[in-house]
């Protein structure tokens, strides 16, 4: 799934709100809930 039209920074408050954990925040943001690893590569 592409976020093509969000900024990074909502993307991450939404997943936040959604139970996943920030794992990493560098040029790419790397989300986890556990079980599943979400890369955001913001451009």
């Amino acid at each position: 799934m592409l976020f093509t039209d969000l900024s990074s920074d909502r993307i991450v408050k939404a997943l936040t709100k959604a139970g996943f954990k920030v794992i990493r925040q560098g040029k790419h943001i790397g989300i986890s809930d556990g079980q599943k690893f979400i890369v955001n590569s913001p451009s």
